[in-house]
């Protein structure tokens, strides 16, 4: 699994305004947390709340790109910067979560204190 760099340029801030850029990565990691990897449809809903939330008009190439990079597998974090290389948030997606044994599993037998143990 791999990092997702997404390097924000000034034209940003000057369009969206001071403090937009850490808007913006909130929001991002609040899609984030809430998505599931492959579920590209369902993030394009969350990121299209958010924008509009924040008053912020990306084109449809910038939210269709996005959406594709928060339920891609293989990434496991997401690193937003400015075009500096200040960082401004780090957030874990989706790929980087491990399903557990009971998760993997398609039925799991409730426990039953009259079930003998060898059954």
């Amino acid at each position: 699994m791999g990092t997702w760099n997404y390097v924000v340029n000034e034209k940003f801030t000057e369009e969206y305004g001071e403090g937009s850029l850490s808007r913006f990565a909130d929001m991002l990691g609040d899609v984030a947390g809430r998505v599931r990897p492959g579920d590209r449809d369902g993030a394009m809903e969350l990121l299209e709340a958010g924008f509009e939330r924040l008053g912020m008009n990306m084109p449809k190439l910038t939210r269709d790109q996005l959406a594709e990079n928060l339920t891609m597998e293989e990434h496991s974090t997401v690193v937003i910067s400015d075009d500096s290389g200040r960082i401004i948030a780090e957030h874990a997606l989706p790929g980087a979560v491990t399903s557990t044994d009971e998760e993997r599993r398609t039925h799991v037998e409730p426990e039953d204190g009259d079930r003998p143990a060898y059954s």
